[in-house]
């Protein structure tokens, strides 16, 4: 008698189906639940420091003959693991990248670009032993810091410093950011190689200030090796 007032009581004279029908209730057991998770999960810090080449390319439209530039790139990360295979990683790093134009046989003009850039990537690794799979994938901001040209002609090389000029140049941009290697661990840390293409999606020329082009945008490989420390792994419960 008391079980049936008290269902009576807390689901009227209907049958009590509100967990079907309230989405309220759903958002706050779907809560409950990812606050009980996260006690059962771990999370793992850990710096590194990386470098390596890079081979780039500006996207000009119209098209122009060009070559790739090869360039370096050098810097440091840091990442936080709060799921067994998902994390994420930030950088700082500093590329030399560019674009070589022929202009004809054995003459060429090029620019190269020292760029201060931060990836902001979501980092996955597949593995359970001492050789993972790793991709990397999202977001880069650029800043153009300083560039130079070089005109070959003739057997004759010049070169000089380039001044940005405010009315032309884009010194500021972003990009996507995808990449894939492996990484081996260690007692003394995690060594990594790893392959990444840069997509750019600003101009680094001022469209509309531009007489040639109509737009110009970065394009970069890169191979990169990688040195990481992991702190020791926290898990709580």
């Amino acid at each position: 008698m008391l079980k049936k007032h008290w269902h009576r009581k807390i689901c009227g004279t209907k049958k009590c189906t509100f967990y079907k029908n309230d989405p309220k209730i759903v958002k706050i057991v779907v809560f409950l639940l990812l606050i009980h998770l996260s006690f059962h999960s771990y999370s793992q810090f850990a710096v590194g420091v990386r470098a390596g080449a890079n081979w780039s390319k500006v996207d000009f439209y119209p098209k122009i003959p060009q070559e790739y530039y090869l360039g370096n790139h050098y810097g440091m990360l840091i990442r936080y693991i709060s799921e067994p295979h998902f994390g994420i990683q930030v950088e700082a790093n500093i590329t030399r990248r560019g674009w070589r134009e022929l202009k004809a046989k054995k003459q060429y003009y090029q620019r190269s670009f020292q760029t201060l850039e931060i990836p902001i990537l979501t980092h996955i690794n597949i593995g359970k032993k001492k050789l993972h799979l790793i991709l990397n994938g999202g977001f880069d901001l650029t800043y153009l810091r300083s560039s130079e040209e070089e005109l070959f002609i003739k057997d004759e090389k010049i070169s000089r410093k380039y001044e940005f000029i405010d009315k032309i140049d884009k010194r500021y941009g972003y990009g996507l950011l995808f990449g894939g290697g492996l990484e081996y661990l260690t007692k003394i840390g995690c060594f990594q190689i790893e392959g990444r293409y840069y997509l750019g999606l600003t101009d680094i020329i001022k469209p509309e200030n531009a007489r040639k082009t109509d737009y110009a945008r970065n394009r970069v490989i890169q191979l990169t090796m990688a040195y990481v420390w992991a702190f020791k792994q926290k898990k709580t419960k």
